[in-house]
């Protein structure tokens, strides 16, 4: 084995360790705090760690296998660790083989080639390999930042050292606390007018009224640039001209944006996705199961619709060999509702009556209704109905509104058999976590009755073999799905153009045997409990990435790794209005 001493390194104490690639990674996953990400370097890569991660490493690596091409120089007089790629022959001590490095000096990366060294023996027959070394995290958090502010054509000045962030109670706020006390300058306070960041489970109006308007009338250049910049996904990256100016220290970010019901209302919903894909040409029963908005009760021309289109469908059952068709409806409130709260499955033009006509209770008003049909040979799991959760993300920031969709989700399962000859059971029928947790066998077949997507893949091969794959086959549809909504509302969110607002959606979706998804509800205020040991890891990430994008480039004393964030932008407006 070759072995390398470092002459431009004048140290008085050196300890060569050994590390094994097993253990860079560990290294990495063990310490993802210290700011380095091991993994994103390659061969020919040097690398100086903080004063307070060398007593870490000689701990760690230490103890580590000699079979590597890693040497660690641990210099304790100067208090910082070497990382060196030391590239070997197939024999021992071939000579004059070369050592290239790449010195990054934290916390502010600078690149310098260090010059090859040669020793005393003859020249190796084997060159050694020159990768080109990948931008480090830290520099690749700054670009990204950067690049989020002028796709949003701001700057920041004069920025504080620190920050203070309000979180209202309810929805699991302890979890947000959890997230928002763990980045870098941020400091929580009680009370929501002094706070540069607010979070509540509802949107709150008194709140949103302190979120300043956008007053510039000057016209606004946009410039689109082939240049692939990861969380941009397929949308091109945009600079925004004249760039705000914007000082984070009188800053007040709101994680709602004004007429979010415009997405979270199931009439809203249908209205707007209709409109979007009549414009386009394109049936918007394509996408979401066959829909009847109903305003006045069974006096509505619109239930009459409904009526024609269930005797349709029942004509059908009664004539043609379908033991698959059958005259299933979900009955839903049209207004802001969730939890299953509401909800009721009804198969006969009676039942569905009888809902419809029944006033609200507290205003004594007809309220609106979806009247929804069951999906066609649903696709089950293990004989039982489930649905899939995943997330996205809107950013409303100067005038500007970007879309992200969350790579990672899961799949609610129900405790019951399926089955449309008990229409009554919600166990069965709901998946909604708020109705499965009062049953007894909540968890009996899944923990938190939830699953991850490699789980439900691992189960898709063992029906269909390789021939099916969800993160091929179905979630990109998914995803494209997610795009459709957003893009069918962005000219109605944030009408009043309110600069600084976010907020996190749930989208809960339905697989047919077909392996159609189809979009079902959008959620304003998505669960956040950690129901089962998946969501305990899930949310937390899907919090802090969302954060990260929301957040950083306007308080950026935090670090993160972005390319291990699961966000990725489905929509830009100024693409869009380019």
């Amino acid at each position: 084995m070759s072995v390398v001493q470092e002459k431009s390194i004048k140290s008085s104490i050196s300890m060569p360790l050994m590390v094994s690639g097993k253990n860079l990674v560990k290294l990495q996953s063990i310490r993802s705090q210290s700011r380095i990400n091991i993994s994103t370097f390659d061969k020919g890569v040097k690398i100086e760690v903080p004063d307070k991660d060398v007593s870490f490493i000689q701990e760690i690596l230490g103890r580590n296998s000699e079979n590597t091409n890693w040497s660690v120089n641990i210099e304790k007089k100067r208090k910082k660790v070497t990382l060196l790629y030391i590239e070997k022959d197939d024999e021992e001590d071939k000579p004059n083989s070369k050592i290239n490095t790449l010195t990054s000096t934290l916390p502010y990366i600078q690149e310098s080639s260090i010059s090859s060294q040669k020793r005393t023996h003859k020249k190796s027959k084997t060159k050694p390999v020159l990768l080109k070394p990948l931008r480090s995290p830290l520099e690749n958090y700054k670009f990204i930042i950067n690049s989020l502010r002028t796709s949003n054509g701001f700057e920041l000045i004069r920025p504080k050292k620190s920050y203070k962030y309000y979180i209202g109670s309810g929805n699991n706020d302890s979890l947000v606390n959890k997230v928002m006390y763990s980045k870098i300058g941020w400091m929580r306070v009680y009370n929501h007018t002094s706070a540069n960041f607010i979070w509540t489970q509802v949107k709150k109006k008194e709140i949103m009224e302190t979120i300043p308007k956008n007053e510039e009338v000057l016209e606004k250049n946009k410039s689109s640039f082939n240049v692939h910049i990861r969380i941009f996904g397929e949308e091109k990256y945009t600079e925004i001209l004249p760039v705000a100016q914007i000082e984070s220290s009188k800053l007040r970010v709101y994680n709602r944006i004004d007429r979010n019901r415009e997405l979270s209302s199931k009439k809203r919903l249908f209205k707007n996705l209709k409109s979007f894909y009549t414009s386009k040409g394109d049936d918007v029963f394509k996408y979401i199961p066959l829909t009847f908005h109903i305003k006045r009760g069974s006096r509505d021309p619109a239930f009459s619709e409904f009526k024609e289109a269930f005797l349709r469908i029942q004509d059908k059952i009664d004539n043609d060999n379908d033991i698959y068709l059958t005259n299933a409806w979900l009955v839903k409130p049209g207004e802001l509702t969730n939890r299953g709260i509401g909800i009721s499955v009804c198969t006969t033009i009676k039942e569905i009556i009888d809902r419809i006509d029944d006033l609200d209770s507290g205003t004594k008003h007809q309220r609106t209704y979806i009247i929804q049909k069951y999906i066609y040979r649903p696709l089950l799991y293990k004989n039982r109905k489930f649905d899939i959760r995943c997330y996205a993300l809107i950013t409303c920031y100067n005038s500007n509104l970007q879309g992200f969709f969350y790579k990672d989700g899961y799949l609610r399962t129900s405790v019951a058999e399926f089955s449309l000859e008990n229409a009554k059971n919600k166990f069965i029928h709901l998946t909604n976590d708020a109705v499965q947790k009062k049953s007894s066998e909540y968890g009996k077949y899944e923990d938190g009755n939830k699953l991850s997507y490699p789980e439900f893949q691992e189960y898709l091969e063992t029906i269909y073999g390789k021939s099916v794959n969800f993160f091929e086959n179905i979630l990109p549809g998914i995803k494209n799905l997610v795009k459709d909504s957003i893009q069918s509302t962005y000219k109605k969110l944030n009408p009043k153009d309110r600069l600084h607002t976010f907020e996190i959606l749930g989208y809960d979706f339905m697989i047919d045997e077909f392996f159609k998804p189809w979009l079902i509800e959008v959620n304003t205020n998505p669960c956040l409990a950690l129901s089962g040991p998946y969501l305990a890891v899930l949310i937390p990430k899907m919090l802090t990435d969302a954060f990260h994008i929301a957040l950083d480039p306007f308080f950026s004393h935090d670090f993160a790794d972005f390319d291990d964030n699961r966000f990725v932008m489905v929509f830009n407006k100024a693409t869009a209005d380019v």
